[in-house]
């Protein structure tokens, strides 16, 4: 309370004049007031156009976000005026050191400058002869503060007539179609400076992969001809007349020489190196932190070779994806007395072997429990020379509930306790002596253990081991695999409560779901993912995955053990599952202004027991709700289907199969600061209706009856390393409420607010 009342004080003192402590011709920035478009001709996207203005321009004010203009009362310029002392001690001196800021003035922003070079950009986007001039606004009531506006002349964009391209081919050998056929320049597109500097690379890249080692994009001239036709541009790309000899002559790879040092230096003379050779290449070295063999793997170039641009960065991304080399310098000599030779050599620095590290926070979760957790980390990067990861980690925490504790019948408290490791190979290891090579990837195969202890302290004790093979690889930039040969996972319920049985008394599907936890299966997943490429306005992100568990196990059982279809199989005494599960979740990203945009998922799950099974593991079950999921609900308060318990257990609204719909509108609110609302749809249902949950079922004629809505807002602080989520979730439509009242203009028992605090965007 007195933090709050202390800011409240300071909010309020900053009000008190700051601008008496400027100079006589100094003025205060507040930030853009507006940014007026003054179209010439037929402009489009004029909205898209007047954002990215606005945020070229930007330049932050005194306030204590990162706004365009100044919104929040400027508390730290206050700070700076008020609280000036002479003493290096104390509460004033502290405050001072750690959170004033200097005012922000006018002459800062250096209007002129910041001008010229929003015309720039808008002439490399195609508006030629754009003007901008800027007016200032000076505060009535106190003319030592002024916004500024600015006023932009915009006329029509040229766009591409036609493209010619390099037609001095007399100078090289041959060079492939792709030259012409590939272009990124098309006629009838707005010109755009990026686009043509991308096709200088573009263009540059193909001649080099033809072996000219010594060509450079410098080498491209580009001729823009505006005078034959209305806003159109004839485009011609070119090489120089006087182009160096050497850039015209291919080469070829002569021998490739390994650098291997310990920490960067000047020269090798003074240190003491051992060499290995062979026919192909030499490794010179101070010490072989890396076996020969996974070195010579990763380099797309043999002697004899024509030299490609594209061999270098393949050589280049293979070596940095082994993730034990700090610096990677690959570099050329060109060989006196050789024809067109080059020797290729590759220097490599080596990362720290060993690290240590640890973190501790503060969970919240949407159950109502909070408490501190740990993890603390040992990695070592090259376990046995062969880039071998090796990862152990230990994890504690400690949970107890604020609030809601008699509602949500989950116990006031519990604790848990892991250990999990993993050892990766960069290499496919298959027992049927599989082999694969991507250009740049490394495929890895990684075998994982772990055991966790979860107390939850009213109800019961949990123990789980796990352990896996698996391979990861990927066959693009965009694409990738992963695929569990095997995957087991056995959660055993060492201790249970007078409490926790009676649950498990009156619902039986319950406690099967918790019985079977011997899960014995293999599990595959697809990815495509380019939703980090900025440059492109529409980028999606799809994940299908499969799970099978027990077939393998029940083959044994029924046709080698020679149990009955009528017995339940079991490994070591208990009993194994057997189901399927199907995930799809599918992601469409829209940017249609800088930094805002919208995204929307759809998220699909379909598990089904059988054989062994009658009902899924509880561990492999959907459920709904929460910070990832429909934010207006808790996690697992909704469903399954249309079923709503007199009492909220936790433990049966879970489900079988799920399906979920979320829509969310992503803007720009200051530098680092951005909003969010959303609106999130969906439902976890049972494959087949439980009797003690009615309504639980899936029927299709009726699963879009039964569908949860809600909706809410929220902020997002980009603090560089990761994102910090503040969501509020407002819920519409609970479908657990009798007809008539599932939603919340009908019954206000289902409004209620719920917040999340979270780590990263919810998709």
């Amino acid at each position: 309370m007195n933090d709050i009342l202390f800011f409240c004080i300071l909010g309020l003192a900053s009000a008190c004049s700051n601008t008496k402590f400027l100079a006589e011709d100094e003025v205060l920035y507040t930030g853009i007031r507006k940014v007026n478009i003054i179209p010439q001709g037929e402009i489009k996207k004029i909205k898209s156009i007047e954002s990215s203005i606005s945020w070229s321009a930007y330049y932050a004010p005194n306030n204590s976000f990162y706004l365009p203009k100044r919104t929040f009362p400027p508390v730290r310029l206050w700070i700076y005026n008020y609280m000036q002392t002479e003493k290096t001690k104390g509460f004033k001196s502290w405050m001072h050191r750690n959170f004033s800021q200097e005012p922000v003035l006018i002459s800062d922003v250096k209007l002129d400058q910041r001008i010229r070079k929003l015309e720039n950009e808008l002439h490399n986007q195609g508006h030629f002869g754009a003007k901008i001039n800027y007016e200032l606004h000076f505060k009535k009531s106190n003319h030592k503060k002024a916004s500024v506006s600015y006023h932009v002349l915009l006329p029509q964009a040229y766009t591409v007539n036609s493209v010619s391209l390099p037609e001095k081919r007399i100078l090289f050998d041959s060079l492939p179609p792709a030259l012409v056929s590939e272009s990124i320049i098309e006629s009838e597109r707005q010109y755009d400076l990026e686009n043509v500097l991308a096709e200088r690379d573009r263009i540059t890249s193909i001649i080099r992969n033809e072996g000219y080692y010594s060509f450079r994009k410098e080498y491209l001239e580009f001729s823009l001809d505006t005078t034959k036709g209305t806003k159109s541009i004839d485009m011609g790309i070119d090489v120089y007349n006087n182009l160096p000899d050497l850039s015209t002559k291919k080469y070829t790879i002569h021998d490739i020489t390994f650098i291997m040092l310990n920490n960067a230096i000047d020269s090798l003379s003074g240190i003491s190196l051992d060499t290995l050779s062979d026919e192909i290449f030499t490794i010179v070295y101070e010490d072989l932190f890396v076996k020969p063999s996974i070195m010579k793997h990763a380099v797309y170039q043999i002697p004899g070779q024509k030299y490609t641009q594209r061999s270098h960065e393949y050589t280049q991304e293979h070596l940095g994806n082994l993730g034990v080399f700090k610096q990677i310098d690959i570099s050329y000599d060109t060989l006196e007395g050789f024809n067109n030779k080059l020797r290729m050599n590759i220097l490599l620095l080596p990362l720290e072997k060993i690290s240590l590290s640890a973190e501790a926070n503060v969970v919240t979760k949407s159950t109502g429990f909070v408490g501190p957790a740990v993890v603390a980390r040992l990695t070592n990067q090259n376990l046995f020379g062969g880039a071998e990861k090796l990862n152990i980690s230990l994890n504690a925490g400690y949970e107890w509930q604020i609030f809601n504790a008699e509602n949500t019948g989950l116990g006031f408290n519990s604790y848990e306790l892991g250990i999990k490791s993993s050892i990766s190979f960069p290499k496919i290891i298959a027992p049927f002596g599989l082999k694969y090579r991507t250009n740049i990837y490394v495929p890895k195969t990684t075998v994982s253990a772990g055991f966790e202890i979860l107390n939850r302290v009213r109800y019961y004790k949990m123990n789980s081991i796990s352990t896996s093979y698996s391979y990861q690889w990927k066959e693009s930039l965009y694409n990738q695999h992963s695929f569990s040969l095997i995957d087991i996972n056995f959660v055993d319920l060492v201790d249970t409560t007078a409490e926790f049985s009676e649950i498990f008394l009156n619902n039986p599907s319950v406690r099967r779901s918790f019985e079977e936890q011997f899960i014995v299966g293999m599990r595959y997943r697809f990815s495509f993912d380019n939703s980090s490429d900025e440059n492109k306005t529409h980028r999606i992100y799809w994940e299908s995955g499969l799970v099978t568990a027990g077939n393998f196990l029940s083959l044994i059982d029924k046709n080698i053990m020679g149990n009955t279809e009528e017995e339940q199989g079991k490994l070591f005494g208990k009993p194994y599952s057997q189901f399927l599960k199907i995930t799809q979740d599918l992601r469409h990203y829209y940017k249609f202004r800088q930094k805002s945009g919208i995204v929307d998922r759809l998220y699909i799950g379909f598990g089904y027991p059988y054989g062994n099974s009658t009902v899924m593991p509880y561990v492999e079950q959907f459920f709904s709700g929460g910070a990832n999921s429909i934010r207006g609900f808790t996690a697992r308060s909704i469903g399954p289907g249309e079923y709503r318990g007199d009492t909220l257990t936790y433990f049966d609204q879970t489900g079988d199969i799920k399906i979920e719909y979320n829509f969310e509108y992503r803007f720009r609110i200051g530098q680092r600061l951005f909003g969010a609302t959303f609106l999130d749809v969906g439902n976890i249902w049972l494959h087949k209706e439980d009797p003690l949950r009615p309504g639980s079922g899936f029927q299709m004629d009726k699963f879009y009856k039964q569908l949860a809505f809600g909706t809410g807002f929220g902020f997002r602080f980009d603090i560089d390393f990761f994102v910090i989520r503040f969501d509020i979730g407002i819920p519409l439509r609970n479908p657990g409420y009798e007809k008539g009242r599932q939603w919340v203009f009908t019954n206000s028992e289902i409004f209620k607010l719920n917040g999340f605090i979270a780590i990263g965007y919810p998709f």
